[in-house]
């Protein structure tokens, strides 16, 4: 018989962000990291350990159900302070830091844990270099990422929490550079999760896919693994086995639902059926309709007909009041026009007319001053004296002209 172990649940569950799984979310997210976490079990009996993003702490303390000591570390301190009112045991403890700069001592674990970590930043090797400092000679480091190539194929939306997301090729080399051995695993999700060699085995798994409704792959391993698994170390790494994670309860479910579903389809089918007759009743009394409907339809594109031609007409008529309008305007600002030049022609002409009589009064009095004093050096003006006063001016007018005012 195998071993039974429980999962310790938070009263009160850490708020999920989106991004970071907690106890108040579940489903197929829930299954994977879950099976991460339980094969890390398998391998940490006995030991101290070390979870590095830790988030709510329930992995870290399933670590530390079979660990000397555990501890978790998360950038966030308010998940920290979560996982210390939630989950508590003499050999766990929770700390605040950063996975880049691990607020421990040099060779203070013998494993170091870190699932979907890595791709939240960029620093991978100041990570890979700090995870070193802290294991002792003979540990070892489990890690897990998505595979890019997988996870975020071409054409996909990115995973706005994800910085830096590695291919396969590209995680194993990543942690060649700092381990002699890496034993890389992959996961799939599917209704639990399975994790089982990448090809480090001399085993080798033979899976079979439904790929549509008629055809079938046939593959050596697991094909198109979301995720990858790698226990890394210094020494040689044997006697890891493949894993399968089953979430019985689900199939069961669905197992003693399936009567029930079955009657509520043969109920639907037979709704259906009795909707097909009266679907052919009604379509058969809608051919009338049909009918009827096709001659409303030609009436209608007649009367649309009509009404297209009166609107051109209207608009032909609006087009030509406009032209007279416009044309019967202009032929009153060229009459306006044409006055107002008039008018400015006779002022000027009657200042001319004005300017001449001036200047001709001017030379009239001028010849007249002229006439009166050669009278008067003759003494001719003094004759009209001997004339009587009614009589002078007249006399005087005769000789000179009329005084011009």
């Amino acid at each position: 018989m195998g071993e039974i172990f429980e999962r310790a649940m938070p009263a009160i569950p850490l708020e999920w962000t989106g991004e970071r799984l907690t106890t108040a979310t579940s489903g197929q997210a829930e299954l994977e990291h879950l099976h991460r976490y339980f094969l890390a079990r398998n391998f940490c009996r006995g030991l101290d350990v070390l979870d590095v993003a830790s988030g709510e702490g329930y992995g870290t303390a399933l670590l530390a159900q079979v660990a000397r000591s555990a501890i978790g570390v998360e950038i966030s301190a308010d998940a920290t302070a979560h996982a210390y009112r939630a989950y508590s045991a003499p050999n766990l403890r929770f700390l605040t830091g950063d996975a880049c700069r691990l607020p421990l001592k040099d060779a203070s674990v013998d494993a170091v844990v870190s699932f979907e970590t890595i791709e939240h930043f960029y620093e991978h090797e100041q990570f890979l270099a700090e995870v070193c400092r802290v294991l002792r000679a003979d540990g070892f480091f489990i890690v897990s990422s998505p595979e890019r190539d997988v996870y975020s194929p071409s054409g996909s939306s990115a995973n706005p929490y994800h910085v830096r997301e590695l291919t396969k090729a590209e995680f194993e080399a990543l942690l060649q550079t700092s381990f002699s051995h890496v034993y890389l695993m992959a996961q799939r999700p599917m209704l639990g999760s399975a994790i089982v060699s990448d090809g480090s085995a001399s085993g080798r798994a033979l899976t079979f896919e439904k790929r549509g409704p008629r055809h079938y792959e046939a593959s050596e391993g697991l094909p198109r693994p979301m995720y990858l698994v790698a226990i890394a170390s210094n020494h040689s790494i044997a006697n890891v086995p493949d894993s399968l994670y089953i979430e019985t309860a689900e199939i069961g479910a669905v197992i003693q639902e399936l009567p029930e579903l079955r009657r509520r389809v043969e109920s639907a089918e037979n709704e259906m059926a009795a909707a097909k007759n009266q679907l052919a009743s009604i379509n058969k009394a809608s051919l009338d309709h049909a009918t009827r409907a096709k001659a409303l339809e030609s009436a209608l594109a007649e009367a649309r007909v009509e009404a297209a031609f009166a609107c051109s007409q209207r608009d032909l008529a609006r087009r030509a009041a406009r032209r007279a309008a416009a044309a019967a305007e202009g032929a009153w600002h060229a009459q306006v026009a044409e006055l107002n030049r008039q008018v400015a022609e006779s002022d000027q002409q009657a200042v001319e007319l004005k300017r001449q009589v001036e200047e001709w009064r001017r030379r009239y009095l001028g010849l007249r001053g002229r006439l009166e004093a050669i009278l008067r050096r003759f003494w001719i003006l003094r004759v009209s004296r001997l004339f009587p006063v009614s009589m002078r001016r007249f006399i005087r007018e005769r000789m000179l002209g009329p005084v011009r005012q």
